[in-house]
């Protein structure tokens, strides 16, 4: 995704669950416009290691498990390149899974 939001023009940043230090999820939290989750369980996975952060960022893409092993998968790639392109013909006018609007186009 972060990928995808780069060629877009996005300033976008990816970071794991998985690799990333709890500390260094929690500056990426605060620092973020929008989180960009890509499976909805990845949000309490994240509360366990880096606590709570404000929910109303929070945007679901699901993709499933990860089955893809790269984010320059030939299915996936293309897949969130797509994702990104309506996103972009709409202004990046985008709503978080609790219905916020969130700003992706830093001014």
């Amino acid at each position: 995704m972060a990928i995808a939001l780069k060629n877009a023009g996005q300033e976008a940043l990816a970071a794991g669950w998985e690799t990333a230090a709890g500390e260094t999820l929690k500056m990426l939290f605060h620092w973020a416009d929008a989180i960009i989750v890509m499976q909805a369980e990845f949000i309490k996975r994240l509360e366990d290691k880096a606590g709570t952060f404000d929910l109303r960022k929070i945007l679901v893409v699901d993709v499933g498990p990860d089955v893809f092993g790269t984010p320059v998968h030939g299915v996936l790639l293309p897949y969130v390149t797509g994702i990104v392109e309506d996103w972009k013909r709409n202004g990046f006018a985008l709503v978080s899974a609790l219905g916020h609007r969130l700003p992706l186009v830093k001014p």
